[in-house]
């Protein structure tokens, strides 16, 4: 296993650690535990799968079976990808509901070689290694990972829950396709046709499948033509929670002008109990400016 390297030089560890983390929490939804784990069959189509079921009628059943969790604690073993250079590394997460997410990365024999903070306005990151710290808004992140991002969508996204990737987006079709509901912006028709022939001037298009029996998110997929990117997450075995299912697996890619990948394998999931999340910066640390945007 390779262990994460905080050796590189300049502005570009910086990238690549601002860029691993976030992808991290919009990927965040792999695990292992030694919980029981409840397996969710695909159930045939003409068994389980109301046909009449409208887009809104769908969206209002994923929002009322979301994960949501006030407080979630979880360990983890991470690979990431980013342009061919693989990383592998244990963290340790803490999410606040729809206010914060801290991670504490940690390199070998346990010691901890970086600690983040992201919330709402900002991206925190202190590199106990070399004794510096920076701070990113979600501009800046963007530009990194060539998508938008806010806080809301990174923890959506954790926790394997509906979001729309533009707030314009609007989910007007549902249709069915092997086990699954797809709930998308685009009808069927149209769908096969964008991905048939990809035109820079065509509407973003979001599709999400839905497991019928849990109303689950199974995978998100979204295309964008006119910066030639496309972001696609697969969740799989659930964890029965008191607060819902959540995902064990996932893989996230993103595809732009680079491939970025990321897996993550949990070693132990809490929800419920709420637990500090300290990150203070040392007085006697220095600061790295972000590179300025292009």
């Amino acid at each position: 296993m390779r262990i994460i390297n905080l050796q590189c030089c300049g502005i570009k560890r910086y990238q690549y650690i601002f860029g691993t983390i976030t992808f991290l929490a919009i990927a965040l939804t792999s695990c292992k535990t030694t919980k029981k784990t409840t397996a969710i069959a695909a159930v045939p189509v003409t068994d389980t799968i109301n046909t009449q079921i409208t887009a809104q009628q769908l969206l209002d059943s994923v929002t009322k079976h979301a994960f949501a969790p006030s407080f979630l604690s979880a360990k983890a073993n991470v690979e990431a990808n980013l342009t061919d250079d693989n990383k592998s590394f244990n963290v340790t997460l803490r999410i606040k509901n729809d206010s914060a997410i801290w991670i504490s990365i940690n390199a070998l024999l346990g010691v901890e070689a970086a600690r983040v903070l992201i919330t709402k306005d900002s991206l925190k990151l202190i590199d106990r290694i070399h004794n510096k710290f920076a701070i990113a808004d979600y501009d800046y992140l963007s530009d990194i990972l060539r998508i938008k991002v806010d806080y809301k969508t990174i923890e959506q996204i954790l926790l394997g829950n509906f979001f729309a990737y533009r707030n314009e987006n609007r989910f007007n079709s549902v249709y069915t396709e092997d086990n699954y509901f797809i709930l998308s912006t685009l009808n069927k028709r149209k769908l096969r046709r964008s991905l048939e022939d990809k035109d820079p001037n065509k509407p973003i298009v979001q599709d999400f499948n839905i497991d019928p029996a849990t109303y689950r998110i199974q995978t998100m997929n979204v295309d964008d033509d006119r910066i030639n990117k496309n972001m696609h997450t697969t969740y799989s075995n659930f964890l029965q929670l008191p607060e819902g299912l959540l995902p064990l697996n996932s893989e996230t890619f993103i595809t732009a002008e680079q491939r970025i990948g990321i897996k993550i394998n949990y070693t132990k999931v809490n929800t419920g109990t709420a637990e500090d999340m300290p990150f203070r910066i040392p007085a006697s640390f220095e600061r790295i400016v972000p590179a300025p945007k292009k």
